[in-house]
């Protein structure tokens, strides 16, 4: 594709930038290149995945399978395969639990319904969404999320494209 030139982009956010950026692509149809950096593309996630860590879980994926099946794996490399590691089942009964309160909370300020409802006409320029595999915060769901409301469908290489659109 296109290359990005620093002065093709007009809007850089990174984080919570990047929801800023969410936010104004939905509503500013000047708007230019954006490049929006681990970008946040969904805020009901983010509190239950970080519920665990103040809980006081300091790992909450186990083993699914293997000699250490049932053991925490701080990192993807303690199983043996890197598949193996998993969110353990009773996170997910949590998440399971709260996610509609949540939903329900957070729905006005929600980055991926502002991406796919928007309130008026939305900038169409280039996106390009960077996202890292291993972010502990921002989960390949959350940002997979934003992806999928901005109409990116996966590619061969493990990003996606869409209109106007590239996460890598």
């Amino acid at each position: 594709g296109r290359s990005y030139r620093p002065s093709d982009v007009l809007y850089l956010g990174y984080s919570v930038g990047s929801v800023i950026g969410v936010l104004v692509r939905a509503v500013e149809p000047d708007l230019g290149t954006t490049v929006l950096l681990a970008p946040a593309g969904d805020l009901v996630d983010w509190p239950i995945v970080q519920m665990p860590k103040q809980l006081g879980a300091e790992v909450y994926k186990i083993c699914r399978a293997g000699p250490k099946r049932g053991t925490p794996c701080p990192t993807d490399d303690v199983c043996g395969d890197p598949a193996a590691c998993e969110i353990d089942p009773q996170v997910m009964l949590l998440w399971d639990a709260l996610r509609f309160p949540y939903a329900h909370a957070l729905a006005p300020v929600e980055p991926t319904a502002y991406a796919t409802e928007r309130t008026g006409a939305a900038s169409d320029a280039p996106l390009l969404l960077i996202a890292g595999g291993k972010d502990q915060t921002l989960t390949d769901r959350m940002t997979g999320r934003l992806a999928d409301a901005y109409g990116m469908k996966p590619t061969s290489g493990g990003g996606r494209r869409g209109p106007h659109a590239r996460l890598v």
